[in-house]
């Protein structure tokens, strides 16, 4: 596989504080790997990604943030509706 060397660069962070989860490992690791990976999408050149954990009287918080333009006021209700696409160049034409 070629690098292209010339590309900006992303900087990912990562401020991870030791933390047992427990429940479906499978789920928790997919959802987790969804958030990063739109988090790196939609991160601009030489934007910044960060992982942080933190625990607190035994619950655990995860955080993930970049330097992306993040998602529009008018739209922020829409994420948690099943199936949304946001963007509309990934949405795919209904049948």
């Amino acid at each position: 596989m070629a690098h292209d060397l010339e590309a900006p660069l992303i900087c990912i962070q990562a401020r991870l504080a030791p933390a047992v989860i427990r429940g479906a490992r499978m789920l928790a690791s997919h959802a987790v790997v969804n958030l990063i990976d739109d988090a790196i999408k939609y991160t601009p050149p030489s934007g910044t990604v960060t992982v942080a954990t933190d625990v607190d009287a035994g619950w655990v918080r995860l955080s993930i943030a970049n330097t992306g333009l993040g998602i529009p006021i008018n739209q922020r209700e829409r994420v948690f509706t099943r199936f949304v696409q946001l963007d509309p160049s990934r949405a795919t034409p209904e049948a």
